[in-house]
């Protein structure tokens, strides 16, 4: 898969239709129950860096929202940006950062943060635009 395509969604220029499949055949080995790694997927490296934000991140929450992309696409697609920090990037020490890799830290891994239910990728959404962390949504290193 070519990163360039996660770049083009995020930035509103590719479909999830187009992104979804890409992202399965990405993966080349089975991921272990609640870990994943980058040994088992194979990208083609961004040439330059993207800026991540939160609208960003809201749009691939809202493709999952509407049932066009699935929970494995969107746990997928979190992984590769966050293994990718050199070419997806977002800077923690602002509210827009933060917003970004706490709603990533959701994302990546429903079965031991949030089931994807309508309500909480609606709060996600919503902690996207506003930064209210509502239905229970905490933050990354809270506990879980």
């Amino acid at each position: 898969m070519y990163e360039q395509l996660l770049a083009d969604f995020l930035k509103g220029s590719a479909t999830p239709e187009e992104l979804g499949p890409a992202l399965l055949r990405a993966r080349i080995s089975p991921d272990t129950p609640n870990f994943r790694t980058d040994a088992n997927y194979r990208v083609t490296p961004l040439l330059h860096p993207v800026d991540v934000t939160a609208a960003d991140i809201d749009r691939l929450v809202a493709a999952v929202e509407a049932g066009r992309l699935t929970e494995e696409q969107v746990g997928i697609a979190a992984f590769l940006l966050e293994s990718g920090l050199q070419r997806f990037v977002w800077d923690t020490d602002t509210v827009d950062g933060e917003r970004v890799a706490d709603a990533l830290f959701w994302l990546g891994m429903p079965g031991i943060n949030y089931p994807l239910t309508p309500e909480i990728l609606g709060a996600m959404r919503l902690f996207l635009r506003t930064g209210e962390r509502s239905r229970g949504l905490a933050p990354r290193g809270a506990g879980a």
